[in-house]
């Protein structure tokens, strides 16, 4: 499984992707890859506050939008910060294909890996769905809605659901809890009609009312 996981990471050829650049199984499990010394969104944020945050939301989308739409389509599975590094000329590279799928290839391991995703510390990050059902596959309004909350992240610099301890926030979720816990907080945001539209439709608790990558850039453009 591992393999093919790198080896999808492998083939991927784009400006706002991480590129692997090789790997080996032998005595132990190495990658090669390009080191990003501006580290990840949330490393680069902090110390790069007055950053164009558009440009790297519409980077983010369009790395995205490169995923879901190569043929095959390919899932992420794990859009976060963390999983979004910064390069030299501050584009930004989605990288980690650990929890990555092809669409066609069956997901016999949906409901373990769902799991995995509950434990890793992701709930603020992940869909509804993966979080409070079980059985259910990463999909591509899986990966919309964690793109939504990145688009959160980037704009505001705070996480979503802020304000809600970790242990508290699956059950808050279940409750129905908005990822903006006070919007008056955000006056920036909020006069952002159009950004603001955008997130809350990656945010729709119904999966197959989340728009498409592509009208995502399209709509950031």
């Amino acid at each position: 499984r591992l393999k093919t996981e790198l080896t999808i990471w492998m083939r991927l050829q784009h400006p706002n992707i991480a590129p692997l650049l090789g790997f080996t199984f032998h005595e132990e499990i190495a990658i090669i890859s390009p080191w990003f010394s501006r580290g990840n969104l949330s490393d680069y944020l902090a110390k790069r506050p007055e950053t164009n945050r558009m440009s790297l939301i519409e980077g983010v989308a369009t790395g995205l939008a490169y995923l879901h739409f190569s043929t095959p389509p390919i899932i992420h599975g794990d859009i976060k910060p963390d999983n979004v590094l910064i390069d030299q000329k501050e584009c930004p590279r989605i990288t980690d294909f650990g929890l990555s799928k092809i669409v066609e290839e069956e997901d016999a391991l949906s409901s373990l890996r769902s799991a995995s995703l509950r434990d890793a510390g992701n709930t603020r990050w992940i869909a509804p769905e993966l979080l409070l059902e079980e059985g259910v596959s990463r999909s591509k309004k899986t990966d919309i809605f964690s793109f939504g909350s990145v688009t959160f992240f980037i704009f505001t610099g705070d996480v979503p659901f802020k304000g809600i301890a970790d242990g508290q926030l699956v059950i808050s979720r279940y409750k129905g809890a908005d990822p903006i816990q006070d919007g008056s907080h955000y006056p920036n945001l909020s006069a952002d009609m159009a950004l603001m539209s955008i997130m809350r439709s990656c945010w729709d608790k119904d999966p197959q009312c989340r728009p498409e990558i592509g009208d995502v850039v399209t709509s950031l453009a």
